[in-house]
């Protein structure tokens, strides 16, 4: 392929003819919820108030976090390992 750009296929999240409704594969999600029983915690830590920490997170693993003690005001930022200007961010008051 010279001269030529490799493209991805593209995934919408979202469905045009419904604003703001998203498109998630809900039996594959069903299925994480479901299957409890084949996993085991690989790490528990309870992060401080006014603090941060890093941990990886491999391919296949869940990540679960849990607000244990009040209202809690957090932000997550997720990069990939291998690749550090693919990332996510997101800022929730709960």
């Amino acid at each position: 392929m010279v001269g030529r750009t490799y493209m991805p296929t593209m995934r919408l999240y979202r469905d045009p003819s419904k604003p703001g409704a998203l498109s998630v594969d809900e039996a594959f999600y069903r299925r994480l919820a479901e299957a409890t029983e084949e996993r085991k915690p690989a790490l528990q830590h309870v992060i401080p108030k006014r603090t941060g920490w890093a941990w990886p997170v491999r391919a296949g693993q869940v990540c679960r976090l849990v607000a244990v003690e009040g209202p809690q005001v957090g932000d997550l930022n997720i990069w990939n390992l291998h690749n550090p200007r693919e990332r996510f961010w997101a800022s929730r008051t709960r």
